[in-house]
């Protein structure tokens, strides 16, 4: 009887023990569970480094061909126009005879100043002569010395006049076109057609004003036009205009041969600055950006945190962006899980 009694007291004590034990391993494990609610697990991410790269965004634009040499011919000399040399399209030679205006008076007037200037010449030599046998005054030799300068300057004039008769080409070139006929009555100054010079060409294109200011004078330059498939033509900058217009653009002309004559005054042409296609810039990857291009936001990975920073953006590529501002080279960007990021969150970075 003793015995059982002994029995039941021990596994009544080994249930108290037991129980005491369940008891204090379920407070540890409740407030190991606490501890866990409260304490923030760490959020997977995937990151880049912001780094310096070579950035390769060619500055190609449309521009328009103009011709190196433009006028417009215009008469000098009144008179009826007997011949003309040349029609729209001719190519013309320096110093070669467009038109030919009526020159009866001019002649006349020159045949003229040549003979007054022949008697002014002899006057002075008679006089010289008579001189130097005293049996004339120096006012006489000088009188005469004027007489000759004066005849000179008149036979310099009949003699343009006469020569302004014939209306050459300053330069060569094409005719492109003529606004007067034979019989056409012309005062000095009245339009007679138009002279280009395709030797060479100039492109001009509206250059950004974010890329004009890395141009300069003598920069190599590349041409195409959609008439030459495949084909580039080697140019040079040759003036950068210094005032914009309303949408911050400044014209650059670009100068090149145009041997052969393959482009034409007026065409389209895109130019390409070679010079400015290549630069090195800090860049991430464009899923990096938590917000709109207008205001640029990224994380940034400090001390296992994720860091909300304002960064300032240059310029746009395929996939990626140079940034101007607030990122230096090894800052460390949120590329991916951003969505679950808040300020000052831990972060664990996912291997990749």
């Amino acid at each position: 009887m003793a015995r059982r009694i002994l029995y039941a007291v021990i596994i009544i004590a080994a249930g108290v023990a037991i129980y005491f034990v369940l008891q204090g391993n379920k407070t540890k494990l409740d407030a190991a569970k606490e501890e866990i609610r409260e304490r923030p697990s760490a959020i997977a991410v995937k990151t880049a480094k912001a780094d310096i790269e070579t950035v390769r965004r060619p500055v190609s634009l449309i521009g328009t061909v103009n011709a190196n040499r433009d006028v417009m011919l215009v008469a000098e000399i009144a008179g009826q126009i007997t011949q003309v040399y040349a029609k729209p399209g001719d190519n013309v030679s320096v110093g070669a005879t467009l038109i030919k205006v009526e020159d009866d008076l001019p002649k006349a007037n020159f045949a003229v100043a040549e003979a007054n200037l022949k008697k002014a010449r002899k006057d002075l030599e008679r006089y010289r002569a008579l001189r130097a046998q005293n049996a004339t005054t120096d006012a006489m030799v000088d009188n005469a010395v004027l007489a000759v300068e004066q005849s000179e300057a008149n036979h310099v004039l009949a003699k343009q006049q006469l020569d302004r008769t014939a209306i050459k080409v300053p330069f060569s070139g094409v005719f492109t076109s003529r606004s007067v006929d034979v019989g056409s009555y012309l005062a000095p100054g009245t339009p007679i057609g138009n002279l280009v010079d395709l030797s060479q060409v100039k492109v001009i294109a509206n250059v950004p004003e974010e890329d004009v200011f890395k141009l300069k004078i003598g920069d190599p330059v590349t041409v195409s036009s959609s008439i030459y498939a495949n084909r580039k033509f080697n140019a040079r900058v040759y003036t950068i205009g210094q005032k914009a217009d309303e949408a911050h653009t400044y014209p650059v002309e670009v100068i090149m041969s145009n041997a052969g004559r393959l482009f034409k005054a007026g065409m389209f042409a895109r130019v390409e600055f070679v010079s400015i296609s290549a630069f090195n810039a800090l860049v991430i990857p464009r899923e990096a950006l938590i917000s709109s291009l207008k205001n640029p936001r990224v994380y940034v990975v400090v001390n296992g945190k994720a860091v909300s920073r304002e960064i300032s953006v240059g310029q746009e590529l395929e996939n990626k962006l140079t940034v101007v501002g607030g990122l230096q080279k090894g800052d460390v960007v949120v590329t991916g899980g951003q969505i679950n990021l808040t300020e000052g969150v831990a972060v664990s970075v996912v291997k990749q």
